[in-house]
């Protein structure tokens, strides 16, 4: 008899679960990825707006910027729910994790910038709860809501595409002597050691990992150096700790601000 209230009672809390799963879930995406206007803030004039930027971004550099308006999260936290929508919308490309989440919940009068894995050297959390404070909160306590995302929409583009163009626009080093000042000559010699240092150590990584273990494998030392298998398993375990789920595409580990309005 206990065993048939126990099953009931088990029955019970797994359901209560997944229903409670199914309503912190954000609603599925719907067109074009980029604008989920789900709460009806933007114009049909502003989407498509949004759309091309969006378009443009990710075919210049493979970023994502992705906008979730919805009327409520049903008591779950933003941070949580927005984290979720991003991994449940898989933003960003896969391989980089360069996607980023902007969700505003109307009702709850609440805003998140989520940021993938691969841009949060970019945006920071810092930086997130700055653009927030600056562009959306203002705007949203103005009553603007639509003026608030693409006021967002605009910097999140510049800041992602500055961070792609920096990387890809360095200045060409000057490597003309008779014009060096005394700051280059001073400076020459600090970058030579750290060249010759880094040679070294490179010889040294070869010796100690490629060959000495190949000279120690014809002597019978092979033996000594090598890892157990429990070594292994307790380095995956201690890695493995630290990886996310990912969604259809990339995935945020909570990176990010939110604020209240």
């Amino acid at each position: 008899m206990k065993k048939k209230w126990f099953l009931l009672l088990f029955v019970c809390v797994l359901f209560s679960i997944i229903g409670q799963a199914v309503v912190d879930a954000a609603p599925a995406p719907v067109g074009d990825i980029y604008v989920q206007d789900f709460a009806d803030v933007l114009t049909d004039k502003e989407e498509t707006e949004l759309i091309s930027k969006a378009k443009e971004l990710e075919k210049n550099t493979s970023a994502q910027i992705v906008v979730l308006t919805v009327q409520t999260t049903e008591g779950q936290a933003i941070a949580d729910y927005a984290n979720e929508a991003f991994r449940q919308y898989g933003i960003g490309d896969k391989e980089q994790n360069n996607g980023i989440l902007l969700v505003l919940a109307m009702e709850d009068r609440k805003a998140r910038i989520e940021v993938g894995y691969g841009l949060e050297g970019t945006i920071t959390d810092g930086i997130a709860g700055r653009i927030l404070d600056d562009y959306t909160i203002p705007a949203l306590k103005d009553g603007k809501p639509n003026k608030a995302i693409m006021d967002t929409f605009d910097t999140l583009i510049q800041a992602v595409e500055g961070e792609y163009a920096g990387a890809s626009e360095l200045p060409a080093k000057n490597w003309d002597f008779q014009n060096w000042g005394l700051s280059e000559w001073l400076t020459f010699p600090l970058f030579l050691l750290i060249g010759l240092t880094a040679v070294l150590s490179a010889l040294f990584a070869l010796y100690a990992f490629i060959i000495n273990p190949i000279i120690s494998l014809f002597t019978g030392g092979w033996k000594k150096g090598k890892k157990s298998s429990s070594d292994y398993h307790d380095y995956s375990n201690h890695h493995s700790s630290h990886d996310s789920s990912s969604g259809g595409g990339g995935s945020s580990g909570g990176g990010g601000a939110d604020r209240d309005w």
